[in-house]
């Protein structure tokens, strides 16, 4: 029962965790399956862990590549397996930082900090005011909350917005 419940507590990581938790699997059994294929090219598991990593990612720098038969199926064998794992990683990586963005522009994201100044609201009289209280040092965090907006009205880095449902 144990191996299921850490079975279920890996799904419910995120996916790019998952990704990466199964990327570093592959490539410590590719670097050490190498190792025990091809011990005279790669002396150590550590010198198969790190021609998996330069291989998988699809850099091949060459230093080290397998000899027999045996050694070119499990570098095939990893090329197929470990270029699709390892894009698959940076790209969930990738849509869950412009998700991120994308929320925080069109007012999805909660502020959970603290020590920040809350405008509620928008017009031009805070377009001003935050003018204003971004010139302190150090700059004055903002939170403004409206219903109206689409997107985050001004440039400002300390600014956050907060689309209140209506």
């Amino acid at each position: 029962m144990k191996n299921w419940d850490v079975f279920i507590s890996y799904l419910r990581l995120p996916v790019f965790m998952r990704l990466l938790i199964i990327g570093t699997i592959m490539i410590v059994i590719f670097g050490t399956l190498i190792h025990f294929v091809e011990p005279a090219t790669f002396r150590h598991v550590f010198d198969g862990i790190w021609w998996a990593i330069v291989t998988a990612a699809t850099i091949g720098y060459g230093d080290m590549v397998p000899k027999t038969v045996a050694g070119k199926i499990v570098a095939i064998s990893l090329i197929l397996l470990g270029t699709g794992v390892i894009t698959t990683y940076f790209a969930s990586l990738s849509a869950a930082a412009v998700a991120k963005e994308s929320a925080l522009s069109n007012g999805q994201l909660r502020y959970m900090q603290k020590g920040h100044i809350i405008i509620v609201g928008w017009n031009e009289r805070a377009r001003e005011v935050i003018a204003k209280l971004s010139e302190y040092t150090p700059p004055v965090r903002c939170v403004i909350i409206d219903a109206t907006l689409n997107e985050l009205p001004v440039p400002f880095k300390n600014v956050h917005f907060y689309k209140r449902k209506s």
